[in-house]
């Protein structure tokens, strides 16, 4: 087992990058599932001992070196920079919590399936894997194998009656929940996202920011999420969730089309990009609430965008990456005010 503290980012990066490409003209940028699994005689990762997360840290790496026929690339987060973690972040990889913690932790990732798995987070495996457009189904035969895998070799943790045993309660069952992230910029601009978001959250659908839960809204990006799914098998969840995306996206296509037959939301847009052009600071909500009105823009044929280069450009501003071309440790006012220059830089070429 080669368990690494640096990122090897020419391979990971391609797993999750071409989230940000998609975002020039797609409303659904990509599907994503998650499994929780825990093992039997040990406990959950917040009550572990340094010695007992080692130790399944160790035993999982050791089923799949043994077992796996696939690629992985396994990192230590300990020893992994903040800025590191932070770009980890910031293209899904690990979960925010996962990357503040300070216990012995590790992420595996298996490049050319596009799955990810957290060791040691809320419990003891969190597997999520990623794929573009609404591909549930198909990511859920990848994610299932995996899960075999290590349901053949370790002993996980499963109750009669409750199903698999999670940290947290909302997790019982099959411990899976399947999201599908969002671009929502008609919706949030015209204030209408309260009243479906009210709606999905009645029928047990959770809307979450960009980048999961506890996470704050990120522009106009937002992950739709299965809620508890106790009693519910994965195809369920799956046909749900399908069902929902899709009556969201009729939705949120019908108000683009209003807003591009509007002159009051055309003058707008020429108004927010001639602000931003000479913009102090920006902070990621904003420049990324921003950069949702170019999308727009280019839909309405008033905006000529490359849609590669736009996704270049989102993560450039994300902080993590921000960061990372820059080479060291920047506040939240120095990121501003350099996230304000790039954007002028690269778009300054722009004209509605």
């Amino acid at each position: 087992m080669q368990v690494l503290d640096t990122v090897p980012w020419e391979k990971l990066t391609p797993v999750t990058d071409w989230l940000f490409d998609r975002i020039s003209h797609s409303i659904i940028i990509g599907s994503r599932l998650r499994l929780a699994r825990n093992f039997q005689g040990l406990p959950f990762p917040h009550q572990a001992t340094a010695e007992e997360s080692w130790k399944l840290l160790h035993q999982v790496a050791r089923v799949l070196t043994e077992n796996s026929q696939d690629e992985f690339i396994i990192l230590e987060i300990e020893g992994l920079s903040e800025i590191d973690r932070a770009v980890l972040v910031e293209q899904h990889l690990i979960s925010l919590e996962f990357a503040q913690e300070n216990y012995p932790r590790a992420v595996v990732v298996f490049p050319d399936l596009r799955i990810s798995m957290m060791v040691n987070e809320e419990d003891h495996i969190r597997l999520q894997g990623f794929s573009p457009g609404l591909s549930l189904k198909s990511l859920w035969k990848k994610i299932d194998r995996l899960d075999n895998l290590l349901d053949q070799h370790l002993k996980i943790a499963f109750h009669p009656v409750l199903g698999y045993l999670t940290a947290c309660p909302s997790n019982l069952g099959s411990g899976f929940r399947a999201s599908v992230l969002i671009h929502l910029p008609g919706l949030v601009l015209t204030r209408k996202h309260h009243l479906l978001f009210s709606a999905l959250k009645d029928i047990g659908i959770v809307i979450r920011g960009w980048y999961g839960e506890g996470t704050p809204p990120a522009g106009h990006f937002f992950q739709v999420s299965s809620g508890e799914n106790l009693g519910k098998t994965e195809a369920e969840v799956i046909h749900q969730m399908e069902i929902v995306v899709k009556l969201v996206v009729e939705e949120e296509r019908k108000i683009r089309q209003e807003m591009a037959e509007s002159y009051r939301w055309r003058k707008r847009l020429r108004e927010t990009v001639e602000k931003f052009k000479v913009a102090g600071q920006l902070s990621t909500e904003t420049a990324l609430s921003f950069l949702s009105w170019l999308v727009l823009g280019a839909e309405w044929k008033m905006i000529g965008l490359n849609g590669k280069r736009f996704g270049q450009i989102i993560r450039k501003i994300l902080p993590g990456h921000l960061q990372q071309e820059y080479g060291s440790r920047l506040s939240p006012a120095q990121r501003d005010r350099l996230r304000a220059k790039l954007l002028q830089k690269e778009l300054r070429e722009i004209y509605v």
